[in-house]
């Protein structure tokens, strides 16, 4: 099996990872533990597991000439992207957020045309918005209707900024696989991720009742550092060495097929052709996107 194949099968497994977590991270938050101090811990944690494989297996040295780069994507891919998306939740609905992240294909598309120069085919055009149409009707379908008033507004706008954020991550970052491993680009990300992210999540951390903790919480807390965030970041960025950045945003789309897998399987949800007509559209564009 080439890389390529490879790098495909790591990125449906990030995005399975993500479409649980929507599920198991509202059981944390806000009730145990508060958004910024969910953040903390997910990156702190995911720092220190990056800085052992990384002494212990590749300890590559970085040119002083990449460092505003790194700086960049520690911000984008790290902080921003995780700070305002989990920040964005409290001021808007789950389902305004999904649809919204919806918008993460196109702007790596219109990032990449105009910073890393590729080409923006009428394939890939296609294949986002059949993907992205498939996506927002099966969310809407599963989950409810849309509510974009006032009161959700800021909410909306952070979504929105974080979907921006991780597009200029997966462009910004793409060079970077050019000169390093994988593993290091990852590891010098959270590390300084981890600086930015501080300020904003030690205060809520210290403020958690940890003796409240039941034993669903502590396996979903496990589950979302080593999963969510471990596993589906360092997946990423070795996908992110072998695709192009807009290949990589596309598989955002499965987020909410799995979603509705799961909840079928809690029979929470039922097969309907609704489901079956929007899960088809989505995996058609997403091929028409990933395909060479």
């Amino acid at each position: 099996m080439s890389n390529k194949y490879i790098a495909h099968a790591a990125l449906l497994i990030v995005n399975l990872l993500y479409g649980v977590n929507f599920l198991v991270a509202k059981e944390v938050m806000p009730a145990y533990v508060g958004p910024s101090a969910f953040i903390f811990i997910r990156v702190t944690c995911t720092a220190v597991l990056f800085g052992v494989l990384f002494l212990a297996i590749t300890r590559e040295r970085i040119q002083r000439s990449d460092l505003p780069r790194f700086i960049l994507c520690a911000i984008t891919g790290v902080t921003v992207n995780q700070l305002l998306f989990y920040e964005g939740l409290n001021y808007t609905t789950p389902i305004n957020a999904a649809v919204i992240f919806t918008s993460n294909p196109i702007l790596t598309l219109l990032v990449a045309a105009m910073v890393l120069r590729e080409k923006i085919i009428p394939r890939k055009i296609v294949g986002i918005l059949l993907g992205a149409g498939g996506a927002i009707a099966l969310i809407i379908l599963s989950r409810g209707g849309v509510s974009f008033d006032e009161n959700t507004r800021l909410g909306n706008l952070f979504i929105l900024i974080n979907a921006l954020s991780y597009a200029v991550y997966l462009v910004a970052a793409k060079p970077l696989m050019k000169k390093y491993k994988p593993l290091t680009v990852i590891t010098v990300n959270f590390a300084m991720g981890w600086f930015f992210v501080t300020p904003f999540g030690w205060n809520q951390f210290t403020q958690i009742e940890w003796h409240t903790f039941t034993p669903f919480v502590w396996g979903a807390l496990v589950f979302t550092v080593l999963g969510v965030t471990f596993v589906a970041y360092l997946f990423s960025i070795f996908a992110l060495q072998r695709l192009t950045a807009p290949q990589v945003s596309v598989y955002v789309y499965v987020q909410p097929v799995t979603a509705a897998l799961l909840a079928i399987a809690l029979g929470k949800d039922r097969f309907t052709p609704e489901l079956i007509i929007c899960s088809l559209l989505i995996f058609l564009g997403v091929f028409l996107v990933i395909r060479e």
